[in-house]
């Protein structure tokens, strides 16, 4: 008893120590140390999508959504962004004029904005801009571009019709576009731009204007603070192109003089508006009288912006006397008539930036009343590059965070500077952030790790040749992957090339085989450099004609049928019947049932829903399971 007692206790040691092997050189192999990702450069490209899905877009989180590409890089302290979209889907995202106004009037506006883009591409950009690599910006130091918002706003078809109904269109003088500047309203008279179409003209239809004519009173401490004058103001003058303040102080006084558009923007910036509008100053036409007694400022003013070229509440005026976009333009740019510009003439696609990487200035007070659209500014971008205006209400603000966060619609890639790819297949927001050299890409939780591809089944289990063969799979991440398929005694080939997949379940079929043997299959997922995982799945294709395997038995005579169980022929032993000690009171072995009734008995094994793996420990656990129970029955005999 001692002996065989001492026996079974081998048994399971030497079990214990094949399965402890394979684990302990399991935890020795760490999984793979994922590269970081790192760029110098990130453009955000969306995938291509089936026919007949809407187009694709990009979103930068707190600035805006947009169709064409994404391009984020280091600007200042953090991450600026361009949005590179193509020529009439920029001009749908411009944001100057409300989209329910008459027709006439949006396509007059699109003439004229489509304009002055092709004059700021032939002229070059400057500021901030041209610092991203940008041929334009988005705010109202350009145009107001707000990218897909303005198409799904209220009545945004409106708008994006007049785009189509002009496309190509433009105001062309001696064959070159025109600066077609144009402003919110210019109080009755709009001011001479110093070009022959340029020139000052009366304009009753402005009156529809909100901003027609407005007032503000200041006092001298609010001006002083905003100027940042050294002592106490004692006195406000203005005259045709300068606002002169005197001050005096504890060693003396002086004065400073600044140009009406700084102190327009100055004051702007550290008074509140109105309730009744957004700018504090909406123009520099203005008027301003002084009370030196009460130390405030009273100023007269009439339009919103700078008044030059077009005024777009007075455009809007002569749409409702029925006046069509040519006549209206007309109107304001010395009788210019529209000209379709040749298709050779035009740039495909337009670089605008959507973020200065720059903190943002604080909010500004409560905007002006929703229907009035927001000046442009009239200075060419060498002069805005000197005191920009404040944004268009209802614009956001550049971003002027560390990082950016951007996202797609679907799927998307991110490439670097060069055009080679860094990220193949990403989805969800991924985080941008300033490198040492470049940038920083931090994706979502789900996309951080090591790739890899499970199996999930093949079907059929066993196939039969002139039959194909499904095999169902999944990548823990989104990446291209493609496969390579060789059938029993034919050539490797590829069935799937980079092709883009999420973290769902995939398949791929393979071609009938046509003989009997291992079908291989490879599957291969990249998900970024440094970044990949292969699968290789080998279903055996039976031969028909084969006669079915023996019964097994032999040693340890015939085994009970069990299942496909997790471990292999090891759970065969453990679900053996015990064995009696005396050998007289042991059963009978049953009779062995012939082969063909045995294959008539036996079904398919279901398909597992894990994939299967390497059985070394099953292995282990059988050889030593083996040996202790053939020595335990020996001994017994």
């Amino acid at each position: 008893m001692r002996g065989r007692t001492r026996l079974v206790f081998v048994a399971l040691m030497t079990g214990a120590l094949a399965v402890s092997g394979p684990a302990a050189e399991a935890k020795k192999s760490a999984a793979p140390k994922v590269p970081a990702l790192a760029t110098d450069l990130a453009r955000i490209e969306p995938l291509p999508v089936a026919a007949g899905s809407p187009a694709p877009t990009v979103s930068l989180a707190g600035v805006g959504e947009y169709r064409g590409i994404l391009e984020v890089r280091r600007a200042g302290g953090g991450v600026g962004a361009v949005n590179e979209v193509a020529l009439d889907d920029y001009l749908k995202g411009i944001s100057e004029v409300p989209s329910g106004w008459p027709a006439e009037v949006l396509r007059a506006q699109a003439i004229a904005a489509r304009t002055y883009l092709l004059w700021t591409l032939g002229n070059g950009a400057a500021g901030e801009a041209a610092a991203l690599g940008a041929q334009i910006c988005a705010t109202e130091s350009c145009q107001v571009y707000s990218g897909v918002a303005k198409e799904r706003a209220p009545h945004g078809e409106q708008w994006a019709a007049a785009v189509r109904d002009t496309s190509g269109v433009a105001l062309l003088s001696g064959g070159s576009p025109i600066l077609a500047k144009y402003s919110a309203c210019n109080g009755g008279r709009s001011v001479s731009g110093g070009k022959p179409y340029l020139k000052a003209v009366d304009d009753p239809d402005d009156a529809r204007c909100p901003l027609h004519k407005w007032g503000l009173t200041v006092s001298y401490d609010d001006i002083g603070r905003a100027l940042a004058v050294p002592g106490a103001v004692r006195s406000v003058r203005a005259t045709a192109g300068d606002v002169v303040v005197a001050w005096e102080g504890d060693g003396g006084g002086g004065s400073l003089t600044v140009p009406r558009t700084q102190f327009r923007a100055k004051v702007g910036a550290a008074v509140p508006p109105p309730p009744d509008r957004s700018r504090t100053v909406p123009s520099i036409m203005f008027t301003l009288r002084a009370d030196d007694g009460a130390r405030v400022a009273t100023l007269e003013g009439r339009g919103f912006g700078h008044g030059i070229g077009m005024s777009q509440w007075g455009a809007y005026g002569k749409g409702l006397r029925g006046m069509k976009a040519a006549a209206i333009l007309a109107a304001y740019y010395g009788g210019t008539q529209p000209t379709k510009v040749p298709q050779a003439k035009l740039p495909g696609r337009v670089r605008v930036a959507v973020d200065s990487g720059k903190p943002a200035k604080p909010a500004a007070a409560p905007g002006k009343p929703a229907a009035a659209p927001a000046k442009k500014p009239g200075a060419k971008p060498a002069a805005a590059k000197s005191a920009p205006p404040a944004a268009k209400p209802g614009t956001p603000p550049p971003s002027g965070a560390s990082e950016a966060v951007v996202s797609a619609s679907g799927a998307f890639r991110i490439l670097d500077s060069k055009g080679k790819v860094v990220v193949p297949v990403a989805t969800g927001q991924w985080r941008i952030a300033p490198a040492a050299k470049g940038l920083r890409l931090l994706p979502p939780r789900d996309q951080a790790g090591a790739p890899g591809l499970t199996l999930l089944g093949v079907e059929p289990a066993v196939p039969l040749p002139g039959q194909p063969v499904t095999v169902r799979f999944k990548s823990n991440l989104p990446a291209l992957v493609s496969a390579t398929a060789q059938p029993p005694g034919g050539p490797a080939a590829p069935v799937l090339t980079s092709h883009a997949v999420g973290t769902d379940e995939r398949r791929v079929t393979l071609a009938a085989a046509t003989q009997p043997g291992p079908y291989s299959l490879t599957l291969t997922a990249d998900a970024g450099p440094g970044r990949t995982a292969e699968l290789t799945v080998t279903p055996a294709v039976a031969d028909p004609n084969a006669p079915p395997p023996a019964p097994a038995g032999g040693l340890l005579g015939p085994l009970p049928e069990v299942g496909l169980i997790d471990g292999g022929l090891a759970q065969t032993l453990i679900a053996a019947p015990p064995l009696a000690e005396d050998p007289a009171d042991r059963p009978a072995p049953p009779s062995r049932a012939s082969r063909s009734a045995a294959w008539a008995s036996s079904s398919p094994l279901p398909s597992p829903e894990a994939p299967a793996t390497s059985d070394d420990n099953g292995l282990g656990v059988l050889l030593a399971a083996a040996c202790g129970l053939a020595l335990w029955r020996f001994r017994a005999r």
